[in-house]
């Protein structure tokens, strides 16, 4: 319906990306879905243009980034990029959105043909033209949260912290996997001392 309020809009869309996350056995059925969320997040951004108080700007940012998910999760990998942009440039210190580069860059690495290893050390290390931190500096950064005095931190940003340093050792073991010999054993070493350090 053209009726949808914001908050309807915003459900549908969430539904639709839990069972697109939820289809992972089934690519196709996945795809379709998260093409549903996609459509119900641009219906929202389509009538923020027509209406800037349809939705509030923190509402806006966060529906951005799921479109950004939609697009990476249905490998639409540079869209998903010029999503992402002009939020980082925006504000580079949002965490979903820096976990959301990484997450594209890790993403392209496993789906590209060419030149998998310049994706996965992009998403180590972070681009500096998207803004991006990379899983090593995001991991830093929230561990310094975790540590800053916050009572209710740990809880927040434990399982993204697990995250960050998991998916950096998943990264730094692929991108391993692109190269031979002694370079290759150079890139696990990096990453079991990541491992004995975490």
């Amino acid at each position: 319906r053209k009726d949808q309020t914001a908050g309807s809009l915003i459900w549908i869309g969430e539904t639709y990306f839990g069972l697109g996350e939820s289809s992972s056995d089934d690519a196709k059925r996945a795809e379709r879905y998260f093409k549903d969320a996609s459509e119900a997040y641009q219906q929202i951004l389509d009538r923020v243009k027509e209406d800037a108080k349809f939705v509030d700007e923190d509402r806006v940012t966060a529906v951005r980034l799921r479109q950004a998910g939609c697009r990476r999760k249905q490998k639409q990998f540079d869209k998903a990029k010029s999503m992402l942009t002009p939020i980082l440039t925006q504000n580079g210190n949002i965490l979903d959105a820096q976990i959301e580069a990484n997450q594209l860059y890790q993403d392209w690495g496993a789906d590209a043909e060419k030149d998998r290893g310049r994706y996965y050390l992009l998403a180590i290390h972070g681009d500096p033209k998207l803004k991006s931190w990379g899983w090593g500096v995001t991991a830093k950064n929230i561990h310094r949260m975790i540590n800053s005095g916050n009572p209710d931190a740990k809880v927040i940003y434990e399982d993204k912290l697990y995250q960050s340093i998991y998916a950096q050792m998943m990264c730094r073991y692929e991108y391993g996997m692109t190269l031979s010999g002694a370079k290759r054993k150079e890139q696990f070493n990096y990453a079991l001392s990541e491992l004995r350090s975490f």
